[in-house]
């Protein structure tokens, strides 16, 4: 396996060799590579560093790594997001182009257009395992976005977009298909062809009043560990959710903002209710429910946090 391959699979020894190399070439960072192993927020970056960092121009575009929620590892770029302000195009250009961009995990971006992003990744194609774009725009192609991350993991698509090739090999997938139909269409494509079998943490969020039928067909086959319904979401998913294979392998749910009316919250409890293991986990938010309804979502699972 060649250095560069090691070093996407964050073998140690491998890293160990590329700071040697990157101090033989006269570069500082190489005395990071190894003084800085854990993934560290931009806040709790060692004083030295940061002044070594912003000298050597490490930070490249980031005026305020905070507000990007910027972290590093080993002395690159770990993640970063943009959600609040549209950038130039050379910024993204810059940041993905950056050495210190270079093995860059974890991204989440908003205010970007598909061709800006596209040839901004293609500079170097860091080994992004956790994607999320939120943006609602026209229609992206998504067949060109997977191209450019042959690494990801965890997507979250949160915007229209087409895609007709295979979907990612991912083990967590969030979207908000939203007015976008030809998504879903392409998400059951994807589920038919098992392309989405080995997805362990499933999210989907503020889809219309209507049956959740992309993730009814995902249910048939992935088995989740995980299940989210966040926003507006018709009720109408609970007897697809408790009728699926998937149903006994999920230990965390997760309802935000997600209001059932009495009659699915009951069939999902009872369903609950039945299995031979509690959850680990139950969460809801937006709702407040009766001492009743309270006690049996008490009894189906380990950890409860349900809020109002």
């Amino acid at each position: 396996m060649d250095l560069e391959r090691r070093l996407f699979d964050d073998d140690p020894e491998a890293w160990s060799v590329y700071a040697d190399h990157l101090l033989d070439a006269g570069d500082p960072r190489g005395t990071w590579v190894v003084g800085m192993p854990e993934v560290t927020g931009d806040r709790e970056v060692p004083e030295a560093f940061r002044e070594q960092g912003q000298e050597h121009g490490w930070y490249g575009p980031f005026v305020r790594p905070a507000r990007h929620r910027l972290s590093w590892r080993r002395g690159f770029w770990h993640g970063f997001g943009n959600w609040s302000s549209s950038q130039e195009d050379a910024w993204w250009a810059e940041l993905f182009g950056h050495p210190s961009a270079r093995f860059l995990r974890d991204v989440s971006v908003r205010w970007v257009e598909p061709g800006v992003l596209y040839r901004s990744l293609d500079l170097q194609r860091p080994p992004i395992h956790r994607f999320h774009w939120n943006q609602w725009d026209d229609e992206a192609d998504l067949d060109a976005l997977f191209a450019r991350l042959p690494h990801v993991r965890d997507l979250g698509l949160w915007r229209p977009g087409r895609f007709s090739g295979t979907f990612p090999a991912l083990t967590a997938l969030s979207v908000n298909t939203g007015p976008c139909p030809g998504l879903r269409d392409d998400l059951v494509a994807a589920a038919g062809r098992g392309e989405l079998d080995g997805i362990e943490d499933l999210e989907v969020w503020g889809t219309p009043t209507e049956p959740v039928t992309w993730a009814s067909h995902v249910l048939e086959r992935a088995r989740p560990r995980r299940m989210a319904f966040i926003g507006s979401i018709d009720g109408k998913v609970i007897p697809d959710l408790v009728t699926s294979p998937a149903f006994a392998t999920i230990r965390e749910l997760d309802l935000q903002g997600f209001w059932p009316d009495d009659g699915a919250l009951s069939v999902l409890l009872a369903a609950l209710e039945a299995r031979v293991e509690p959850l680990d986990r139950w969460t809801s938010t937006g709702r407040e429910y009766d001492d009743g309804v309270s006690a049996r979502i008490r009894g189906v699972a380990r950890d409860v946090r349900a809020t109002g």
